[in-house]
């Protein structure tokens, strides 16, 4: 599973080292996570008026690309900052929606 490769790495593992002082918050680390987001939203809404020919501002796909990965680079420091196993988390959650939603892909 390629996020799992992700979160095992340990690229992330030198932010403590780096950043002592704010790297545990789980508040700082979630409204990170939330700017994020909204830049990848901000991305898609210029992508649409695009694809759509509305007024506005554009935006080009490989940003949207660098902005997902900051959304999940950021998701996966909330959850080292709550000391929660992203990798196993995910699975877990896949396989439960599979199950109830009756489809027979799993992780």
């Amino acid at each position: 599973m390629l996020i799992e490769l992700f979160l095992i790495s340990g690229i992330l593992l030198l932010a403590p080292l780096c950043f002592p002082h704010w790297f545990g918050l789980v508040s700082f680390r979630g409204v990170e996570l939330a700017g994020e987001v909204g830049e990848a939203c901000n991305v898609i809404k210029k992508l649409e008026r695009e694809r759509h020919g509305w007024a506005g501002s554009r935006d080009i796909r490989e940003h949207l690309v660098e902005e997902l990965a900051d959304v999940i680079i950021c998701a996966d420091l909330v959850a080292m900052a709550a000391e929660i196993d992203l990798a196993a988390a995910i699975k877990d959650k896949f396989n439960t929606t599979s199950k109830k939603i009756g489809v027979d892909v799993t992780l």
